[in-house]
């Protein structure tokens, strides 16, 4: 059975960016993600209330969500 993703919103997409931005175990996914966020220039920015933000793919995020529970 295939799962079809449900696109996030930016506030959503936010909130865990904040929670892997936070994160102090040792899965080296979100870790590689924590230092894509920090210093990756070619990742996709969005508009949210003026400012500029960083986001992940759709299977990035489903990925790390899953990996943060």
């Amino acid at each position: 059975m295939l799962k079809i993703p449900i696109k996030m919103t930016i506030e959503e997409k936010i909130e865990l960016n904040k929670q892997i931005r936070k994160y102090e175990g040792h899965n080296s996914f979100i870790l590689s993600l924590q230092k894509q966020l920090k210093t990756n220039k070619q990742l996709a920015k969005e508009e949210h209330n003026g400012r500029a933000v960083k986001v992940l793919s759709e299977r990035q995020y489903s990925a790390a969500k899953s990996s943060l529970k």
